[in-house]
């Protein structure tokens, strides 16, 4: 799903599963501080797929995407962006 599909993250139904590709870029984080996160239990274990392959709930990235604050004087996603 991550590299074939022309489907944005938000046409994604929450029980699919999403690879790394993917967890990075929703997350604006690295592989290895997602690991680093997963260890210390601040973000969502993923799912094993095969022995090789994990993968994790879109329903549990949204949620810790959403339960994250924002940065103080940043602007969120949803807010427009000022005129030029």
């Amino acid at each position: 799903m991550d590299k074939h599909t022309a489907h944005p993250h938000a046409a994604l139904p929450a029980m699919a599963l999403v690879r790394m590709p993917t967890v990075t870029r929703l997350t604006a984080l690295s592989r290895s501080t997602i690991y680093r996160l997963v260890a210390s239990g601040k973000f969502p274990a993923p799912v094993r797929l095969s022995a090789h392959s994990i993968a994790w709930h879109m329903a549990d990235i949204e949620q810790w995407t959403a339960e994250r604050p924002c940065a103080i004087g940043s602007r969120s996603m949803d807010q427009p962006r000022p005129a030029s």
